[in-house]
């Protein structure tokens, strides 16, 4: 770059970039974030460039170990570990934030959120949370024999393809009554014969289907990733779901407790609320 210097005449400086890293908000089409993004590097004083493309640039650093550190106004404070070398092309890395509960997350955005805390009724920070989503597989694998009513606990089936299901495998029942899709969850023993003794189901059923009702195996289709901030908050946004409604496994870990799995429906355009949720200490 250059300057002009005190005697109006042209001096040229070179400077040399070390790093650059961009924040990144996921969630939006320009992947611009909201809000105050700050980054700093520990052990150093030097301060960053932001460019029009959101790179914030460090320059003319020694070569070394460092550690990026983002804070944000809507997004959980994130840490990055860096390297410069001498002699060697700059590092250039895109960081992803993951959004506090304060996100102003668009009204029709897919949403889980829930408190986590521990038996002593205290915020659990910085709590791992992961949710795989399901969705169906591409062909279907039987449809319902006979008409069922809210409540049932078991389903019979006709026209099965394939393999025998494993106990605890998650089927989604599917019709042409959008509202009813349901995604049900076989017990953990099924009957010798299932084709007559039917398929138990590890919950009631929460809707009514009628006969034909097409029944479709699930694959996951992506996770979610997020932690909890420091009054135990979570949220997580459910993206490009191929379907009106989706099953979430969710998983909640943190040091020194007992894993939280819990699988729950999602609708989308809706927030669904995981209540409070509360480890256990090992």
């Amino acid at each position: 770059m250059s300057i002009l210097s005190s005697a109006g005449q042209g001096e040229s400086f070179v400077s040399r970039v070390s790093v650059a890293i961009r924040p990144i908000d996921e969630l939006v089409a320009d992947r611009m974030p909201i809000g105050q993004v700050q980054v700093t590097l520990e052990g150093t004083v030097h301060k960053p460039i932001r460019n029009r493309g959101g790179w914030q640039v460090f320059v003319d650093l020694p070569s070394g170990s460092y550690t990026a550190r983002i804070v944000s106004d809507y997004y959980l404070d994130a840490a990055v570990p860096v390297t410069v070398q001498p002699a060697s092309d700059p590092s250039a890395l895109d960081v992803p934030l993951l959004p506090r509960s304060s996100y102003p997350f668009d009204t029709h955005a897919t949403l889980l959120r829930g408190v986590v805390k521990d038996q002593a009724g205290a915020p659990v920070n910085n709590a791992a949370v992961e949710a795989i989503r399901l969705e169906p597989a591409d062909s279907y694998t039987a449809m319902l024999a006979a008409a069922v009513v809210q409540g049932a606990a078991r389903i019979y089936l006709n026209g099965m393809q394939g393999d025998l299901p494993a106990p605890g495998s998650v089927w989604l029942l599917k019709n042409n009554n959008v509202e009813r899709l349901e995604y049900v969850q076989l017990a953990q023993t099924l009957p010798a014969d299932p084709a007559a003794d039917g398929y138990p189901l590890a919950e009631p059923l929460q809707y009514a289907h009628p006969a034909g009702t097409t029944v479709y195996p699930v694959k996951q289709a992506g996770t979610v990733v997020s932690r909890t901030d420091s009054r135990g908050d979570v949220a997580l946004p459910i993206a490009r779901m191929p379907l009106s409604r989706t099953r979430v496994s969710l998983l909640v870990k943190q040091e020194g407790y007992l894993p939280y799995e819990r699988d729950i429906q999602c609708d989308e355009g809706r927030t669904a609320s995981l209540g409070l949720i509360t480890l256990l200490s090992i």
